[in-house]
């Protein structure tokens, strides 16, 4: 059997979920012992198929009680400076090595890719405003932030979506992994059609029409009970056979909002032709952070905690469109 030399930090983050080890060393770890190239949001299932293998393997140094206590050490760890934590937890290595050994030849593992059920896809609805609209069908927006709810006292490192040292577990995107869908909700009304003598479904963030005959997913109840009600539907409200977009997430991370890069501020929408407020003078200079900061206080205000100045860890969304009806 091929193994591979881990030491005690990684083979204790991998067995309880803490991180007792740099974030790199957690990959390393769970790729050599699944056999695969794990994504960020597969950490959590990774650990769960690694930990009970790994237990199976060492029976007398990896135990159930040494563990167990292996995580106590650090109760109370979030009450310290990052630099304590540290300390904290090197320590506690240090100490565990007398006990259960300092190395570990650890052999890969099968089955992983069958477990994991990747190819299962999950839709959630997401809110955009009306400029971002146009700049997702005009193919200028392909990124988007949302903030951690409920913020974390700190992220080990920046990127890192699987993990909260604060509260030592992971930390799992509400809004879905690499590969599940978005199906966008924006603001629509219903009209008279001019083509037939049905109706339209008025899309009013760039006045597009489409044939309620063209819609491919018409839920009849639905639209017959949009009939007998208000013609124009907010954005929370509007149905999923109305949607007339569906994004594919390509890339989920974890960062300070103020960490944002000129690039990044590009994918998520800038553009000097479409302004979201009335700082016209920040779109001229090109300044695409600028232009963003001025996105998120017209959409997030000054609340505390939300707000520009706060600077809250964000879920950084990257995504692809598949589906647009036309």
């Amino acid at each position: 059997m091929e193994t591979k030399r881990f030491g005690l930090a990684e083979v204790l983050t991998a067995c309880t979920g803490y991180l007792f080890c740099p974030i790199g060393r957690v990959y390393e770890i769970l790729n050599w012992v699944t056999g695969d190239d794990i994504y960020t949001h597969q950490i959590p299932r990774a650990m769960e198929f690694s930990k009970p293998l790994l237990m199976a393997h060492f029976p007398g140094r990896l135990t159930d009680d040494l563990l167990r206590r292996a995580i106590n050490a650090l109760d109370g760890i979030e009450e310290f400076d990052r630099d304590e934590r540290k300390r904290i937890i090197q320590d506690t290595v240090v100490s565990f090595s007398a006990i259960m050994g300092d190395d570990f030849d650890v052999p890969k593992f099968e089955g992983f890719r069958s477990m994991s059920n990747d190819n299962t896809t999950t839709e959630r609805p997401i809110l955009f405003s009306a400029p971002m609209i146009r700049a997702i069908l005009a193919g200028t927006k392909t990124q988007t932030r949302l903030i951690v709810k409920p913020q974390p006292e700190w992220f080990p490192h920046h990127g890192v979506l699987a993990f909260d040292d604060a509260v030592n577990k992971g930390i799992k995107c509400p809004h879905g992994i690499v590969g599940d869908r978005l199906w966008v909700r924006e603001t629509v009304e219903l009209v008279n059609s001019t083509t037939d003598y049905f109706h339209d479904v008025l899309y009013c963030a760039d006045g597009a029409r489409v044939p309620i005959s063209s819609i491919p997913t018409l839920d009849m109840d639905g639209f017959n009970k949009w009939l007998g009600g208000e013609p124009k539907h907010p954005s929370i409200h509007m149905p999923r056979w109305a949607s007339r977009i569906t994004l594919e997430i390509t890339d989920i991370r974890v960062e300070r909002l103020q960490d944002i890069s000129e690039d990044d501020a590009w994918d998520e929408g800038f553009a000097s032709s479409d302004p979201v407020t009335a700082r016209v003078d920040v779109y001229e200079r090109g300044d695409a952070i600028g232009w963003f900061q001025n996105l998120w206080g017209s959409i997030n205000g000054d609340k505390a905690g939300c707000n520009w100045e706060s600077n809250p860890w964000v879920w950084c969304i990257s995504f692809r469109a598949v589906e647009a009806i036309q």
